[in-house]
């Protein structure tokens, strides 16, 4: 009888102490498609912790909810996330420790249930549990081929807060005992405040006491903007666009709730049915038209190269890759295909305004109280991407004009109405190009004019 050889292949944990995922955003790509073998290796670190089971539930098949030993680790482990640089608990891959480097990394996949958790249960424990509760921790199954197993995975984002306190502990045998505690991710472990360092906060002398408002504004500020320039990358990195010509758009919340009153109410069908300047004109309609929901937020995409994200406290990202299907829109058609691409100075400018509008109109209107904008270009230069003054239709071809940088980023702050702010969202653009004030179309003393828009109605160029 002949012999049968069988060979098994084992991925190895990454050496040198690099990581086989190195991000969230990597990590919910390799897991959408049911890539196991590439979390193999990667190593518990302070962004993401492993473990091989659901926390623990009951005795009872009937009954879901944790027991307090569990309730004590979901809350200790979130609480550590959030008091550190935010991460991942990921649920459904074992991990195994290196014991000459003393490092945990994911060894092996074997899944969890379906049915060993309850995602609603998880949520109500992390509230009820942490004091201040985390803000937008997000609960999300990814299915398998069996339809019963998959991975579970807790995103706890950095939070704006600092000193979350898990209001209950237990002993070592899962009991609850009087007490609480602050813990914190140092790298694949948790510490403990120590009582000096919780005295020192208390009394003053630590950051548990109320910073004044001037630092509190300015805390809070840096992390919006933080929280923005992540959404640039995770909007582009979804699309795969990092090496392609894109204008990005930003409104970012400075002050406001955590979620805008009636966000997927009047909110939602503000962003799927817009009211326009003009009804055949370039305005947020042009993004699509219903939204998806994704981790809370409202997305349109894979509608003339352009991708936009709300997420529920009005951070609105809207990406536009520079291509003639829509921001080089009409003025490249009689251009060689593979020369550079000319933008359509109407599309940029009456888009800029509609995003202005929708600020003022929807966003303010629904709690943002104080916000700025942001406008990130990507690979201008390199692509040979070019605008020129005045509107399309009004040009010679030595009039036009090569990006001056690839890396190009303004913010606006201090917002007034929609023209104005417009006008000099665009100021900022058209400086990457050299392009004055004056070479803007559509405007009247530093402002867009909407009067000049709609007059497009009768002559679009």
């Amino acid at each position: 009888m002949p012999s049968i050889l069988y060979v098994v292949t084992v991925k190895c944990p990454q050496e040198n102490g690099y990581l086989a995922v190195t991000n969230y955003i990597e990590l919910k790509k390799v897991l959408e498609a049911q890539d196991y073998d590439s979390v193999l290796g990667t190593e518990e670190s302070n962004w993401i912790d492993f473990k091989e089971k659901a926390y623990q539930t009951q005795p009872s098949e009937s009954d879901m909810s944790l027991t307090t030993g569990a309730k004590f680790e979901l809350a200790k482990d979130v609480a550590a996330l959030a008091n550190d640089q935010g991460g991942s608990i990921v649920l459904g891959f074992k991990e195994t420790k290196d014991p000459t480097r003393g490092v945990s990394t994911a060894s092996s996949a074997p899944l969890i249930r379906s049915a060993a958790f309850d995602a609603s249960h998880y949520k109500d424990v992390i509230q009820n549990n942490i004091y201040p509760s985390p803000r937008n921790v997000t609960i999300k199954w990814y299915g398998s081929q069996n339809p019963s197993r998959g991975v579970l995975v807790i995103h706890v984002p950095k939070s704006r807060d600092s000193n979350h306190i898990v209001r209950h502990l237990t002993d070592e045998s899962g009991n609850k005992v009087e007490g609480m505690g602050i813990p914190t991710r140092n790298d694949d472990r948790i510490q403990w405040m120590s009582a000096e360092e919780l005295h020192g906060k208390i009394s003053g002398t630590g950051s548990l006491k109320r910073p004044d408002s001037s630092e509190a504004s300015s805390a809070s500020q840096d992390n919006a903007r933080a929280n923005a320039k992540s959404a640039i990358e995770s909007l582009i990195q979804t699309q795969d666009w990092a090496d392609l010509p894109t204008i990005t758009l930003q409104v970012v919340p400075l002050r406001g709730p955590d979620q805008l009153s009636d966000f997927y109410d009047q909110v939602q069908q503000a962003i799927q049915r817009p009211e326009p300047i003009r009804q055949m004109g370039f305005g947020l309609g042009s993004l699509g038209g219903r939204p998806t929901v994704v981790e809370g937020a409202f997305v349109l995409s894979g509608v003339r190269d352009s991708i936009a994200r709300l997420e529920p406290n009005g951070l609105f990202t809207i990406t536009l890759h520079i291509t003639p299907n829509f921001v080089g829109w009409a003025v490249n058609r009689d251009r060689d295909s593979s020369s550079s691409v000319l933008i359509n100075a109407t599309v940029l400018i009456e888009f800029t305004l509609e995003l202005c509008r929708f600020a003022h109109k929807t966003l303010a209107s629904h709690g943002l109280q104080q916000w700025s904008y942001h406008v990130e270009c990507r690979n201008l230069k390199k692509s040979s991407v070019m605008l020129h003054e005045g509107a399309p239709g009004r040009w010679f071809n030595e009039d036009e004009v090569l990006a001056s940088s690839d890396s190009w980023a303004k913010t606006i702050d201090n917002p007034n109405d929609a023209e104005s702010d417009a006008f000099r969202i665009l100021t900022s653009i058209y400086a990457l190009w050299g392009l004055p004030e004056s070479g803007i179309p559509y405007t009247k003393d530093k402002r867009v004019s909407i009067a000049a828009l709609k007059e497009l109605n009768k002559n679009p160029f």
